[in-house]
């Protein structure tokens, strides 16, 4: 986990935004993002900055959140 997010906070810093955030998460484009924020399918805790737009989270919160799917994932054996 300290890795991804070693790798992560080295790419897009400890603040990402709504582009970082759906290339991250795997959308094909920031308006597929964006409705699944409106719809509620993310769950990252997001927040807005003033004076900037679009959507934050930071990257702690991401690492976490992808982690914890990786985690509860199903292991398939053959």
């Amino acid at each position: 986990m300290a890795e991804l997010e070693a790798k992560l906070a080295g790419r897009y810093g400890q603040l990402m935004g709504s582009a970082a955030l759906a290339e991250t998460l795997g959308f094909a484009s920031v308006s597929a993002f964006r409705q699944a924020c409106w719809s509620g399918r993310i769950g990252i805790p997001m927040f807005n900055v003033p004076g900037r737009a679009g959507r934050f989270a930071l990257t702690q919160d991401v690492v976490q959140w992808l982690w914890a799917l990786r985690e509860s994932a199903p292991v398939k054996t053959k």
